[in-house]
């Protein structure tokens, strides 16, 4: 079965009338008229009759001389297009589909498919520029306006979408509009309209579409079983599962992503890709859903590459020693810089070491100052550390965003020794806050964090965030002494808990603390550390701590799905939440841990 166009996806143009003879002859020059109407009328005559009698064979001789004598009439190449694919001549084909493009038809249906092949063939530029011809010969026909308002929604241009649609069309009942409407509402993360909108067009008859926006809208207001129904819903509308027309798999793609039905988003993102292979959104979803699946190296080729201004990724290659050695090229340092949370700045600058050693020339970090030194404790010559407001640009060409040193250079899937962590801890500190706990002989110290940063919590749709009280089985196993590893948002939970005095006697001293590197000093000194999906994970990780991580039922790409143990810090362990599954009966797990790794007695 033929895959709808995309033009279809939004309930599209009826099928055009391929016998309808070409449109009137207008806006020709005045000394090209007499040749085109020529043309135009041994296509009505000789033409037109045998494509009526079904046999456009017969009529490949006259086409030809069209063709050979430079007409304008663009039919003439569709037909002779049609007629080569028909008798497998391919080359000859795409030649004249390729001159039926560049030939703007008289006739405004056939101009709307000329202008929706290209959208296929991913011609943007040749796209708009017939759309734009389409709507200057008749600003206000309700087709053209319809099939520009399309490709803008194609081209990922909401706002210009929505903008076009009101300016247009004001408020109307018309379910084709608001359809669209609702399209650009919700790619806007504006649900409230999409679900309104979306229920609108459905009161007018079903809807494939309209159930996807739903679904969409919904699960980013968190009904997420409101949300799958319609998922359901909008695959029933299709006839054909395998090929479900854009922006439906669109849709549908990121509600299954994001609610981990990796199978179905598999499919449904194949489908989209399809439409729009060149669309960021999609190829950031692709890497996403690679990243879930453990195929690292490929999740973050993908991501980094929706990421690129020309949707390329360079490759190794371009930051070797371009000379001999000795020369200045070779101590030319590669720059890493972090683009991304605190926690990822830990996670990746274990590459410095790994890509000098590879390289064979300097390397230097530029971050966020609260890591500065903890990375300059961990890394030595040839690697240097530098804030991130000291960068220049001028070595841009040796400039590579931290996450991106993954896709370029591999990921631990393909070299097992990135799987191992790197930090190191200052051994001052260390000693210090060893004397400061004052631990008596038999006390085990774990290391708390409960709440990740205001603005982490504010950027997550289900909470990572778990509340102190939930920690309180942990305080009743023997000789168990807790440090808080708490900084800002959450903090002030202390004040009430009702087993503090189950946290070490310099609590107060600790919380006043916010030096990194005195953080990764506590770090090693706890025999396990116990934490929510944030920044501690990470530096307990990389310090190669012990450590229980606590999940949502969904985490992000750094946790996979269903394993138990990260890829990128094997003194991890695990533990996810579920349906049936609450904080209080994951930290019953914790305590279980605990106990088969003999902290207990």
């Amino acid at each position: 079965m033929s895959r709808p166009s995309a033009a279809k996806g939004f309930g599209g143009s009826a099928k055009r009338n391929r016998n309808v003879a070409v449109g009137r002859p207008v806006r020709k020059r005045t000394d090209e008229n007499s040749v085109f109407r020529s043309h135009q009328t041994l296509y009505q005559q000789h033409v037109l009759p045998c494509m009526h009698q079904g046999n456009l064979s017969q009529a490949e001789p006259i086409l030809k001389l069209l063709a050979q004598s430079k007409t304008e009439v663009a039919e003439v190449y569709r037909d002779l297009a049609d007629l080569y694919e028909s008798h497998q001549r391919l080359d000859e084909a795409r030649a004249c589909r390729e001159l039926w493009l560049s030939h703007p038809s008289e006739e405004e249906s056939e101009l709307l498919s000329q202008a929706e092949a290209a959208v296929r063939l991913d011609r943007s530029q040749l796209a708009a520029t017939l759309f734009e011809t389409l709507l200057k010969r008749d600003p206000t026909e309700y087709a053209s306006r319809i099939a520009v308002i399309r490709q803008l929604i194609l081209q990922e241009c909401f706002l210009d979408a929505r903008s076009r649609i009101e300016s247009w069309f004001g408020e109307t009942s018309d379910s084709v509009v608001n359809e669209l409407l609702s399209i650009c509402a919700v790619e806007l993360q504006q649900s409230e309209l999409a679900c309104l909108l979306a229920q609108a067009c459905l009161q007018e008859g079903s809807s494939a579409v309209a159930h996807a926006v739903l679904a969409a809208a919904l699960h980013q207001q968190s009904r997420e079983s409101e949300a799958f129904g319609h998922v359901n819903s909008a695959m029933a509308l299709c006839s054909d599962p395998q090929f479900m027309p854009w922006p439906v798999s669109r849709l549908l793609a990121w509600v299954c992503l994001d609610q981990n039905r990796l199978e179905q988003a598999e499919q449904l993102l194949g489908q989209a890709r399809l439409d729009q292979p060149l669309s960021r959104h999609l190829l950031d979803q692709w890497g996403e859903l690679q990243l879930l699946r453990g195929n690292w190296t490929d999740g973050f080729r993908y991501r980094s590459i929706s990421r690129s201004a020309d949707l390329s990724l360079p490759s190794a290659d371009a930051f070797a020693i371009d000379g001999p050695p000795g020369t200045a090229s070779e101590d030319r340092p590669l720059i890493l810089a972090s683009d991304g949370t605190l926690g990822d700045a830990l996670l990746f600058s274990r590459y410095a070491p790994w890509i000098a050693a590879l390289l064979g020339r300097p390397v230097h970090l530029y971050v966020q100052p609260p890591v500065l030194n903890l990375l300059r404790d961990s890394y030595q010559s040839p690697i240097e550390v530098y804030p991130i407001g000291k960068l220049e640009t001028r070595d841009s060409e040796l400039t590579l965003p931290m996450q991106d040193a993954a896709a370029v250079f591999g990921a631990c899937d393909r070299h097992p020794v990135l799987a191992e962590p790197r930090l190191k801890a200052d051994s001052v500190l260390v000693d210090f806050w060893r004397q400061t706990l004052g631990l008596e002989d038999g006390e085990r110290l774990i290391g708390i964090n409960w709440n990740g940063s205001a603005l982490q919590s504010s950027r997550e749709r289900l909470s990572s965030d778990i509340p102190l009280h939930a920690f309180e089985p942990l305080s009743r196993l023997p000789g168990v002494r807790f440090v808080s590893l708490q900084k800002g948002f959450g903090a002030e939970q202390l004040r009430d808990c009702p087993f503090v005095n189950r946290f070490v006697s310099c609590q107060k001293q600790v919380s006043k603390e916010v030096r990194l590197e005195s953080m990764a000093a506590l770090t090693t000194l706890c025999e396990w550390v116990i934490c929510d999906d944030s920044g501690p994970a990470h530096l307990a990780g990389g310090l190669r701590c012990p450590t229980i991580l606590l999940l949502p039922e969904r985490a992000g790409w750094r946790w996979g799905t269903l394993c138990s143990r990260s890829s990128w810090y094997p003194s991890l362990h695990l533990l996810r939440r579920s349906r049936s599954k609450g904080w209080n009966e994951l930290m019953l797990e914790a305590c279980d841990v605990l106990a088969s790794e003999r902290i207990t007695t």
